[in-house]
């Protein structure tokens, strides 16, 4: 039993190492989750340089290798309306009121939207709507 347990503690610790950050990623999550903190950072696996890191609110943040955030996804209270580009928030405000934005990611083609209620929306890179999925 001792091992197992040492076995889960040791496998907890390197789990919980945080690596290196670049300090564009620090400033983003400085400037877009002031009151929160880092627990947990996870390189890919791919070997492509990106990162995840995991917030103390619940909020996950992957990263390119320089820092660019890629998808922002926070379910407790949705992503900062700062952080959404504004012609995709008055779209979303005027159509889905009631909806919070709990994921963004870039894409190539603009942005990936998921609200609350599940449903995923598609923008071009200027804002515009290009595809609502249910």
């Amino acid at each position: 039993m001792k091992r197992v347990l040492y076995f889960i503690f040791s496998l907890l610790l390197i789990a919980c190492v945080e690596h290196d950050i670049p300090s564009s990623a620090k400033a983003f999550i400085s400037q877009y989750f002031p009151e929160s903190s880092v627990v947990l950072t996870e390189m890919g696996d791919d070997g492509n340089g990106e990162y995840s890191v995991w917030l103390n609110d619940g909020t996950k943040i992957d990263f390119e290798p320089s820092g660019q955030w890629k998808r922002v996804s926070r379910k407790r209270t949705g992503v900062p309306d700062s952080l959404i580009p504004s012609t995709i928030a008055q779209h979303i405000e005027a159509n889905y009121p009631d909806e919070a934005v709990f994921m963004i990611s870039r894409k190539s083609y603009g942005f990936k939207i998921m609200l609350s209620s599940d449903l995923d929306m598609k923008f071009d890179t200027q804002g515009h709507l290009l595809e609502v999925d249910d």
